[in-house]
């Protein structure tokens, strides 16, 4: 099962397309049915979804529970998306 990362915020979010010859952190919008469901939980208007260089959000936990499961490129790419996802966050939500 896929980890989701979702970010809620009061003014739109910049889309970050995920591109598949340089995977990195992305950021997309939601269908229509994931944001109703979404809805119950999260209050604000703009609602994302936050992936990893795996695409979803399983990337931001790589070596963390398991370390001995995965590379430390695995874990080098983990990070710097987990950094971007923090950059992001601050640069875009925090008022």
């Amino acid at each position: 099962m896929c980890l989701a990362v979702y970010i809620a915020s009061k003014q739109p979010l910049p889309l970050i397309p995920f591109q598949r010859e340089m995977p990195t952190f992305n950021v997309r919008v939601l269908n229509e049915s994931e944001e109703t469901a979404l809805r119950q939980y999260l209050t604000l208007l703009h609602i994302c979804e936050a992936g990893s260089d795996t695409h979803c959000g399983c990337g931001f936990n790589h070596g963390r529970d398991k370390p001995e499961d995965y590379t430390p490129e695995d874990r080098a790419d983990s990070l710097e998306s987990s950094k971007r996802l923090a950059q992001y966050v601050r640069e875009n939500c925090v008022e």
